[in-house]
């Protein structure tokens, strides 16, 4: 009997350890609720750390700038800082009554504050942004006590700039009398060297009156009263102004700055009062001579300058400088050199090194050293660059020697005297030594225009003296420039193309920017590289769609005819002459036009445009493109065969233009042309049966070769004397070749045999290993022409042989038709057994 053991309500057969509340088909209530408030406590868990996550990874908001904390740095010393607040503040952090001008005033004094922390080129960079702003700031406007306080900031800024036209323009008298009595004595000092050279009169006039009616400590009246000093002898009031030279204490710090400012009057006194007549060259500063007693006292001072300054201020190098300039006007230019040279040594990057270093290089220039000169020119533009305007306490008008106009115009002086003896190859030198020191696009004019004159030079050299201009010929004795050694002075133009296409990359805004690329294109065509023309015109023709429009097009159409790109050229030279008629462009458009027609084999059309140049009532016989097409012309009826008409327009050519560079060329033509009038009429003779009609014609055919090695004879003449030729030394000896033989064709044409025999002789000694194949063949007809017979003619086919045994040696068979093997068979069977 099975029994069955009774349980409780509610638990089941797996027992209470094994129930899980996760199990499928758990019905507990308790199991449910407890699963659910778990889950609800995870989610909000979750959620509470997203919540707090993403709270602390927001970015918190930072507190705008404001105008109070920028200006609380900038008082604190600290430029930097300040600089960096008013970067961030914005329009949004200024308060709604601020002037328009106040972010640009506040800019401006930070730049001002922060350039004090540096030297040269940085510290002018900062100093021209701070004039920049403050000039903004100034026009745009300010609080009245702000006004006021930007003016004298600009100035002061301008006056360290050097700028001392701004400076009068900001600085007056009243703005100096009414600001705080702190800033009075620097701004009554940089008023004073503002006015000093422009208005010297009123420099006195004020600092009397200021100095009477204050006191001020001992230093700050001896910068004073020197400034004093230097205005009187600026109105030339020379014995007021070295007797309060002569009133500074040896005890004074600025006792070495008074016996430098006493040598500066005496030696301003010496100028001014030296007769006209007596003025000689100083190098430095083109000054007049004196007693000599004027100029000791004068060098005596400087003297005394440099030695109680003790090397250890600018005192020193501006003495130095300016007694280098009293040895030269003294006649000392020995000692003047080497005192110079000390000031460039001693002085480093400041103006009266810069100042020295230029005084040397016209020193060398004097003396006939024009590589030394550009070295020295280069070395005091390389320390003008680096140089700031002397600081504080200042007697001379050092603007010149800053990189700015004045020292630019020093610059250009000195570059165009390179120019002008045809040392092109320092004025490159000088131009690229200038990067990065001048103006960039005033550094590529020069080195542009000194590229495009050297190959102007060598092309006027290579083209014979009868077109060098006078500069040029005066020249000649002088040093030969690097471009005279160069072979193809096209390649000056082709390099002055890119450099005119980089500036006008760089005054792409500006109104020059057409212009410098016209001249790029010009210089390419020049440098006959129609690739750089096209570069150039790309970008011009769509700048410019109407200036120079038929020229564009004209150069636009040779750059493609030369890249063989014919019916592309024909579109551009056919818009130039049929929308251009009468412009100067179309004539020349016509002629290539005719060339291009004559590619595509329409040669009537062609014949029609050379006529329309020539029969037309535009042009006359002087004028170049009715030249270029009359010779075209001849060229023209000679390739279509009508070797006649040819002849006549190509001897028209030679006589009317016997000295033109294209006259060699025309003269072969024309003679050439006169060789297929009797090769013609020789053909003729040979087919004609009547014996006495085949005489006549003979004896007409001999006529023409006489009259064809006539005209060609003159040409390896002139040839050998290097006359006015407009061709490079490989289309020289083409001419040559050609002309050659085709004298030796009329020669034995016309019967004479022992002129044939001479030029063949010609030729085959002047042979080499691989002769061209109209030699060995023109030397052929000419033994041809002799049968033989005579003791000349066998010895030269026996060189003739040798010839082709040498030929066939170095592998040219090849190139001669119709074989090698052929022409030493014709030869053996002539010489006979």
């Amino acid at each position: 009997m099975i029994s069955v053991e009774r349980k409780p309500p509610g638990v089941s057969d797996s027992g209470p350890s094994e129930t899980s509340t996760n199990a499928p088909g758990n019905n507990s209530p308790w199991g449910t609720l407890t699963q659910r408030v778990l889950l609800a406590v995870a989610g909000v868990g979750s959620v509470a750390l997203t919540v707090l996550a993403a709270t602390l990874m927001w970015p918190r908001p930072r507190s705008q700038p404001t105008l109070a904390q920028a200006l609380q740095a900038l008082q604190e010393g600290e430029p930097a800082r300040a600089l960096q607040l008013l970067e961030q503040l914005g329009s949004g952090g200024l308060p709604q009554e601020a002037p328009l001008g106040t972010l640009p005033f506040l800019r401006g004094r930070t730049f001002a504050a922060l350039s004090e922390q540096y030297r040269g080129s940085k510290r002018r960079e900062l100093l021209t942004r701070a004039a920049a702003e403050l000039r903004d700031a100034i026009k745009l406007g300010l609080q009245a006590d702000q006004l006021s306080q930007a003016r004298w900031v600009f100035a002061h800024v301008s006056y360290q700039l050097g700028h001392l036209e701004d400076v009068r323009d900001n600085l007056t008298e009243k703005d100096i009398l009414a600001a705080p009595a702190a800033y009075r004595p620097l701004m009554a000092l940089v008023f004073a060297d503002a006015w000093a050279k422009a208005d010297p009169k009123r420099v006195v006039n004020f600092l009397a009156g200021f100095l009477q009616n204050a006191a001020f400590p001992a230093e700050i009246e001896a910068q004073l009263r020197l400034r004093e000093a230097w205005a009187l002898a600026r109105a030339e009031m020379w014995d007021q102004a070295t007797a309060v030279c002569q009133k500074v204490d040896k005890d004074s710090p600025y006792f070495p700055r008074a016996k430098l400012l006493e040598g500066l009057i005496l030696i301003s006194r010496v100028r001014a009062e030296a007769p006209q007549g007596e003025r000689t060259r100083a190098w430095a500063n083109a000054g007049k001579p004196a007693p000599d007693e004027q100029l000791v006292a004068a060098m005596t001072a400087l003297a005394e300058a440099i030695r109680w300054d003790n090397l250890t201020s600018r005192v020193t190098s501006e003495a130095l400088y300016w007694l280098g300039v009293a040895q030269a006007e003294a006649g000392d230019y020995q000692a003047a050199e080497q005192t110079w040279r000390r000031t460039v040594e001693r002085a480093g990057p400041q103006l009266p090194a810069v100042a020295a270093a230029w005084a040397l290089g016209q020193v060398a220039l004097e003396r006939g050293r024009s590589s030394a000169a550009a070295d020295w020119f280069t070395r005091a533009v390389e320390l003008a660059g680096e140089a700031t305007h002397p600081q504080g306490f200042q007697l001379l008008d050092w603007d010149r020697w800053m990189i700015g106009p004045q020292l630019e115009a020093e610059i250009l002086r000195a570059y165009r005297h390179f120019l002008d003896n045809a040392e092109f190859a320092l004025a490159l030198t000088f131009a690229e030594s200038l990067k990065g020191h001048v103006d960039a696009r005033l550094h590529l004019r020069m080195k542009a225009e000194a590229l495009w004159k050297a190959g102007e030079y060598g092309l006027a050299r290579d083209s014979g003296p009868s077109s060098q201009s006078r500069t040029e010929q005066q020249s000649a004795t002088s040093t030969p420039p690097k471009s005279q050694t160069v072979a193809n002075p096209r390649q000056y133009f082709r390099q002055a193309g890119v450099v005119l296409l980089e500036l006008a990359a760089r005054s792409y805004t500006e109104r020059e920017y057409p212009d410098h690329l016209w001249m790029a294109a010009e210089c390419f065509r020049k440098g006959r590289s129609a690739r750089g023309v096209l570069q150039a015109l790309a970008h011009y023709m769509q700048d410019q769609p109407i200036k120079r429009r038929p020229w564009a097009l004209l150069y636009r159409g040779e750059a493609l005819l030369a890249l063989g790109q014919i019916e592309a050229a024909l579109r551009d030279l056919e818009a130039c002459y049929l929308n251009f008629p009468r412009d100067s462009a179309a004539f020349e458009a016509r002629v290539l036009a005719a060339q291009a027609l004559s590619e595509l084999g329409k040669v009537e059309e062609a014949e029609a445009l050379l006529r329309r140049n020539l029969d037309g009532q535009e042009l006359t016989p002087a004028s170049k493109e009715w030249r270029q097409s009359l010779l075209e012309l001849g060229q023209l009826l000679l390739g279509k065969g009508d070797a006649e008409a040819a002849a006549d327009y190509l001897a028209e050519a030679v006589q009317r233009y016997p000295n033109h560079p294209e006259a060699l060329l025309a003269r072969y033509l024309w003679g050439y042309a006169k060789l297929r009038q009797a090769h013609q009429i020789q053909s003729e003779a040979n087919k004609e049966p009547l014996p006495a009609v085949a005489a006549e014609r003979r004896q007409k055919a001999s006529e023409l070769c006489r009259q064809a090695a006539e005209i060609l004879g003159p040409i390896q003449a002139k040839i050998s004397r290097g006359g006015n030729l407009d061709l490079a030394l490989a289309e020289q000896k083409l001419l040559l070749r050609n002309a050659r033989a085709a004298e030796l064709m009329a020669h034995i044409g016309s019967g004479n045999i022992p002129a044939a025999n001479a030029i063949a002789q010609q030729i085959l000694k002047e042979a080499d290993q691989t002769p061209e194949a109209a030699f060995l063949v023109a030397c052929v007809m000419a033994t041809q022409g002799t049968t033989g017979e005579s003791p000349e003619s066998r010895s030269l086919l026996q060189q003739l042989l040798k010839l082709c045994d040498r030929v066939g040696s170095s592998g040219g068979e090849s190139s001669f038709s119709p074989n090698l093997s052929f022409w030493k068979t014709l030869i053996a069977q002539m010489l006979g057994p």
